[in-house]
C-alpha cells in the first residue's frame, strides 16, 4: 500500500510539473496530453463524488477516505474501478455497526449503483468528452489496452498504468502524421483498434 501511495504521489507531482512546464514535444501532442488529463480528472472527480455520496447514503463511515481512493484509481482505465469496487464492497458487507440483513441489502444496492455510476461516467460522459477532442486517437481495442497497461506497469509501475491511453494516443498521432506507407500503417491501426475499419476511421 505504501508503495502504491508513493508512486501515486510521484505521478501527481509529475502531472503538476508537466502542466506548468511542458516537455519539448509537438504542440499537438502536448495539447492532446493536457486535454486528456483535464478531461480524465473531471471524470474521476465526478465518479469519486458519486461513489462517495452512494457510500454515505449506505452509512459507510469511511466514505470520505474512499472518495480519494475512487478518484485516484479511476485514472487507471478499466482496471481501476474494478479494484475500487473490491476495496469498497467488504467495508459495506462487514460493517459490524449494522445488522446482517441491512448489510446484505446495502451490498446489493452498492453493486447495482456502482455499475450504473461506472457506466454513466466511463461509457457515456467520458466517451462524449473524448469525442470532442482527439477521441479518434484514444480509440483502441480493450485487449490491446490491457496488454499495454501490463507492459507500461512493468516498465514504470503504477504511473505507467495511468499513462497508457495518452501515450498510445501520442503514438497514433505520430503514426498518422509520418506519412507511413499504407502497407505498414493499415495493419498497425487494425491491430490497435481491433477492427478492419481501423484505417478508414482515422482519415
Amino acid at each position: 500500500v505504501e508503495g502504491i501511495g508513493f508512486e501515486t504521489l510521484i505521478y501527481l507531482l509529475y502531472l503538476l510539473f508537466w502542466t506548468l512546464e511542458p516537455l519539448p514535444v509537438n504542440s499537438d501532442v502536448a495539447a492532446l496530453f493536457k486535454t486528456y488529463l483535464l478531461q480524465k480528472s473531471l471524470v474521476c472527480l465526478m465518479f469519486a463524488f458519486s461513489v462517495s455520496m452512494l457510500l454515505l447514503s449506505l452509512e459507510c463511515p469511511l466514505w470520505h477516505i474512499l472518495f480519494l481512493v475512487a478518484f485516484l484509481l479511476n485514472y487507471i482505465p478499466e482496471v481501476g474501478p474494478i479494484v475500487c469496487f473490491f476495496i469498497m464492497l467488504p467495508l459495506i458487507l462487514l460493517d459490524g455497526n449494522l445488522p446482517m440483513e441491512r448489510r446484505s441489502w446495502n451490498s446489493l444496492v452498492f453493486f447495482v449503483m456502482f455499475a450504473v455510476l461506472k457506466f454513466l461516467t466511463g461509457n457515456i460522459i467520458e466517451v462524449a468528452l473524448y469525442a470532442k477532442s482527439g477521441g479518434d486517437l484514444m480509440r483502441m481495442h480493450p485487449v490491446v489496452m490491457m496488454a499495454l497497461m501490463m507492459l507500461f506497469q512493468a516498465m514504470m509501475g503504477i504511473t505507467g498504468m495511468f499513462m497508457t491511453v495518452p501515450a498510445m494516443a501520442a503514438a497514433k498521432y505520430y503514426m498518422l502524421s509520418m506519412n507511413m506507407p499504407p502497407a505498414v500503417l493499415d495493419p498497425l491501426l487494425m491491430c490497435i483498434e481491433g477492427t478492419e475499419q481501423g484505417p478508414h476511421m482515422n482519415f
